[in-house]
């Protein structure tokens, strides 16, 4: 069944299913924050997204060696992938937007057939890309009788430069900057709790260890992000910035000591000791 939207279907009996908001604070989180700006360049997505329960099978297979039977769920429930993005604006909110708007229905959407005119197309930018032979996308350059099934690495590839090819097209595009993709596949059990995605705005005021900390001890998603999110603001936010918290198999079960406490509390201390000092300047 295809179409994304904003919750996830789970089984319940006699064949029928029931549905998660993925709006719900408990299920994913999300804070956004303009800094000291008088504007907010900075978009996100979550959403579901809908792509053949096949290929899904296919990467699970070709990354991980798992073997999955997707058809022990349905269709309609095994085909069903969270998809969620940050997007900075990079000078303005043309490219942003655009992407906030239509990166999770190219991701749905993408045909193995693209992938000859989007790598020539970039190949045709010149300098490195003229080199590039395809990464992730070198199986499907050529056409293959039957065609090969797409995999997430690839699925995701071909989405982000359908992407750049169709911001190529926007008049407002050539002042954002340029577009980068971004993909990494790890297998992540009952040790981990949470996902966390991150705009540049507060991984340059905030480490690693302190987001972390801010986030593990929070009772839910929400929370977690708006944890992060205040503190980055309590110790002079500046820039657009956005948080996404999406709970892993391990949330709520995955502690450990808050190593970053002390750290924390001196920069809050030192953010206050200055805006007061450049208040009583004024």
């Amino acid at each position: 069944m295809a179409g994304y939207h904003d919750f996830i279907r789970y089984s319940l009996s006699e064949g029928r299913t029931g549905r998660v908001s993925l709006k719900a604070p408990k299920v994913i989180g999300a804070a956004v924050s303009r800094g000291t700006r008088d504007y907010q360049e900075d978009a996100h997505t979550v959403t579901a997204v809908h792509i053949p329960p096949a290929e899904l099978r296919h990467s699970l297979v070709r990354y991980f060696g798992l073997n999955w039977d997707p058809g022990h769920i349905g269709e309609t429930l095994a085909g069903q992938v969270l998809f969620a993005g940050i997007y900075d604006g990079h000078g303005g909110n043309a490219v942003s937007g655009y992407l906030q708007q239509q990166l999770h229905a190219l991701f749905e959407q993408v045909d193995p057939s693209e992938v000859p005119e989007l790598v020539s197309k970039l190949q045709g930018v010149g300098g490195y890309f003229k080199r590039f032979k395809g990464g992730a996308l070198v199986d499907w350059i050529k056409p293959a009788d039957p065609p090969r099934t797409l995999d997430l690495e690839a699925r995701a590839t071909l989405a982000f430069l359908a992407a750049d090819k169709r911001i190529s097209e926007l008049r407002e595009s050539e002042q954002c900057g340029a577009t980068a993709s971004f993909l990494s596949s790890l297998s992540l059990g009952r040790t981990w709790s949470s996902l966390i995605l991150l705009s540049d705005g507060i991984t340059s005021v905030l480490s690693d260890e302190e987001i972390v900390d801010l986030a593990r001890q929070a009772p839910s998603p929400q929370r977690a992000a708006e944890n992060v999110m205040s503190f980055a603001e309590t110790i002079g936010l500046s820039d657009n910035a956005t948080v996404i918290v999406i709970p892993l198999a391990g949330w709520g079960d995955v502690r450990g000591p808050d190593l970053t406490r002390d750290l924390r509390e001196y920069r809050r201390v030192q953010a206050e000791n200055s805006f007061r000092e450049a208040r009583s300047n004024r």
